[in-house]
């Protein structure tokens, strides 16, 4: 039996497949394609997002204040520069080696520099012989003002000898302390301490006193350490004073080329050109860094490198050892035990 199908129905069931096709993908794989639902955000994770951005707001707000306190700095810097522009005088005051070759070689290192140096020294000066030249009343005609960067002083040579003192240190009739006196030691540490605290009175920011270069004669040599150390200690407890050692070529002075290339004069104190071209070459870093008001590394007090290491070897040394009698006793125990029955 045969089943005649007309065009028509076969468009109407055709259509209805379509159809069934269409509400079939509908409800089966359009679903797989589409987007998730939204997960509700959870407690912690709420409190972690809010600490997250606390912390990004505080981290701006801190590097906000850091470059505020840059940017202030470097104004007060500049500040500072342009009120130092006019600070560029050195006065260089002392013995005679400030009028020798020793003087023209810091000053001429100091112009190279952008210094204007000055020097005014006296022959056979210093602090303790002030019954011939008194540097206290000497200081009070140094042309010291708004230019001046610092104040250099060179004494000491001449100083290892006994002290004069004026009637109002007077104890005793006796106006003199002798070298080898006890009360030497801090008398001349005072003076070395009131010579630049008068200085800085007068108007010097900054005092740098050099200690005694090295000198040829043995004597005067080991005299010598005692007032470079005095020196250190004296501007050290001063207002504005800094200690810059000037020696340093002791053991360089019996080298056969000290007899063709002479550091020191035929007296054997006072410097040739090549001697004051050394000491200069020996002190411009701390002088020049400090007359212009930068930060140098400390090598003197007691919170400078050289002084903890030197503390810390002293230490060392102090500490106590195992004496012999306790080595040998405990090796006399241990072989007690050793042989001992069990």
């Amino acid at each position: 039996m045969q089943v005649y199908v007309s065009p028509a129905q076969i468009r109407r069931y055709a259509t209805l497949v379509a159809l069934v096709c269409s509400v079939a993908c509908t409800l089966v794989i359009a679903p797989a394609f589409a987007d998730p639902a939204p997960k509700p955000v959870a407690v912690d994770d709420a409190t972690t997002l809010e600490k997250k951005l606390d912390t990004n707001a505080r981290v701006g707000s801190e590097e906000e204040q850091r470059l505020k306190a840059q940017r202030a700095a470097e104004r007060a810097r500049l500040i500072e520069l342009r009120k130092r522009e006019r600070r560029n005088e050195v006065i260089i005051i002392g013995s005679s080696s400030v009028k020798g070759a020793l003087g023209r070689r810091l000053s001429a290192g100091l112009e190279r520099s952008g210094f204007k140096a000055t020097r005014w020294g006296r022959s056979a000066s210093g602090l303790s012989r002030l019954d011939y030249y008194d540097w206290f009343d000497a200081i009070t005609d140094l042309p010291i003002g708004d230019k001046t960067a610092g104040v250099i002083v060179y004494v000491g040579v001449n100083d290892p000898q006994g002290i004069w003192l004026y009637p109002h240190e007077r104890k005793t009739r006796d106006k003199w302390i002798r070298f080898h006196q006890s009360g030497w030691h801090d008398k001349y540490r005072e003076r070395v301490t009131m010579l630049i605290n008068a200085l800085c009175a007068l108007g010097a920011p900054h005092v740098a006193i050099l200690t005694p270069a090295d000198v040829r004669w043995e004597s005067l040599q080991k005299r010598l350490v005692r007032v470079r150390r005095l020196q250190i200690e004296g501007a050290r407890a001063s207002k504005c004073g800094v200690a810059v050692s000037a020696s340093g070529d002791s053991m360089h002075i019996a080298d056969p080329i000290e007899r063709k290339e002479p550091r020191r004069a035929r007296d054997g104190y006072h410097l040739t050109a090549l001697g004051g071209d050394i000491v200069w070459e020996r002190v411009k870093y701390r002088v020049t860094r400090l007359f212009s008001g930068q930060p140098w590394l400390q090598t003197q007090g007691p919170g400078s490198k050289i002084a903890t290491a030197k503390k810390a070897k002293r230490s060392a040394a102090r500490a106590p050892a195992p004496s012999g009698r306790h080595r040998s006793t405990a090796g006399l125990a241990g072989a007690r035990t050793a042989a001992a029955p069990r």
